[in-house]
């Protein structure tokens, strides 16, 4: 705030719906808001690609290090090699999607390769944890059908929510806020009203 590089807009009424890392708060000396975000979301995509899921990579390097740490003469490095037992598995289901409709064959590859490694590593996998695996798929289905980031579904959701509110609260409907159905408009309710 005191260089003076916070954006007007946001200075007095941040709007936490976009507080997402993806959303310039700030003023940049090259780049307008708009072009950043959107160079933003390039540069997103094409790590995506290139790279995959981040969960597929996340969970290999807990895997690498359970396995480099589980032996270890050590008591708080064992507890740690047992800490990261249990985010892969609870990661797990996770890699069905990245395995059946990652982004490339590349990246599928790797998840079914990293998939059938964690089996080896945790002696097979129970019925339970294989169900939960396979529920992960109709969720991963909807995504990828509906063709829409998540920032923008949650968009939807947040003026379905903003819709539901006015249609509750009638005295709501008549504040400026909320008559507009703009995504970008922030949320404010007046306590006093």
């Amino acid at each position: 705030m005191a260089e003076g590089r916070y954006l007007p807009e946001h200075q007095h009424n941040p709007d936490l719906r976009r507080w997402d890392g993806f959303a310039m708060h700030f003023k940049h000396p090259e780049f307008s808001a708009p072009e950043l975000e959107a160079l933003q979301r390039e540069l997103y995509r094409q790590d995506f690609l290139q790279l995959g899921p981040s969960l597929v990579r996340l969970m290999r390097i807990w895997l690498q290090g359970y396995k480099n740490l589980r032996n270890s003469p050590k008591p708080l490095l064992r507890a740690r090699a047992e800490r990261q037992r249990q985010e892969v598995m609870a990661g797990l289901p996770g890699i069905y999607p990245a395995m059946m409709v990652g982004p490339t064959p590349q990246s599928r590859a790797q998840a079914r390769r990293l998939f059938h490694e964690i089996c080896l590593e945790m002696g097979g996998l129970p019925l339970r944890e294989r169900l939960k695996g396979w529920a992960t798929l109709p969720l991963a289905a909807w995504t990828w059908l509906s063709g829409k980031p998540f920032r923008v579904l949650a968009e939807d959701l947040s003026r379905n929510a903003r819709d539901l509110l006015t249609g509750m609260f009638p005295r709501l409907a008549s504040k400026e806020e909320f008559s507009t159905s703009a995504a970008t408009q922030p949320l404010t309710i007046d306590p006093e009203n």
